[in-house]
């Protein structure tokens, strides 16, 4: 007797397994150093500012980046989703948006990866689990005025890290238009967090 699987349910088994591979190979792992103290230096993955490294392309979703000093460079979201760490774990790195031309969230999450090539934003494929959640990670970070947002077509979204959320310009932290009957929600915090508010 020959074992038929239906049709749908073969679809669903080919696409995690597909999924799967594409999340086992996607991220790239790159370091990319962000330090205004010396020169951009593309080969050597060196970028004077954030904004200079967003705008050069060369980032790919699960990449690194380094800050060696605070940034206020920023004048879009990012497109891809990256790690982020102080060169040194002691000294906290702020960023923040350009003084000239303002953005209030460092990422906006929107689409959901519900099969191998859906388009996400920003690109998340570099840093999926295995249950398809995206996780990253900030290290000795400050978010001053960059929230993190998500849609009610996102993902779910991990932050771990040693992470300071300030709202000095009266954005919050984090927004999140996502929500579900069985009360889940769209971005979970691990790891050691405070959120400073200022009083207007």
């Amino acid at each position: 007797m020959r074992l038929t699987l239906p049709w749908p349910l073969r679809r669903f088994l080919l696409g995690a397994l597909l999924c799967s591979v594409t999340m086992a190979t996607a991220a790239s792992g790159a370091e990319f150093v962000v330090d205004a103290a010396q020169a951009t230096d593309p080969s050597g993955n060196v970028y004077r500012t954030l904004q200079e490294l967003s705008s050069s392309g060369a980032l790919s979703s699960g990449d690194t980046v380094i800050l060696c000093n605070d940034d206020s460079s920023l004048t879009s979201a990012l497109n891809v989703a990256v790690h982020f760490r102080s060169n040194d774990p002691a000294l906290f790195r702020t960023i923040s948006s350009s003084p000239d031309i303002w953005v209030d969230y460092l990422y906006n999450f929107q689409g959901m990866p519900l099969r191998p090539g859906s388009q996400t934003r920003p690109d998340i494929s570099g840093v999926l689990d295995e249950n398809g959640v995206a996780v990253l990670t900030m290290d000795s970070i400050i978010l001053n005025g960059m929230a993190l947002t998500t849609t009610h077509t996102s993902s779910c979204i991990k932050i771990t890290g040693n992470v300071q959320f300030e709202n000095s310009l009266g954005v919050p932290a984090i927004r999140s238009g996502k929500y579900s009957p069985d009360g889940t929600v769209s971005m979970t915090l691990e790891g050691r967090f405070v959120v400073m508010l200022s009083v207007f």
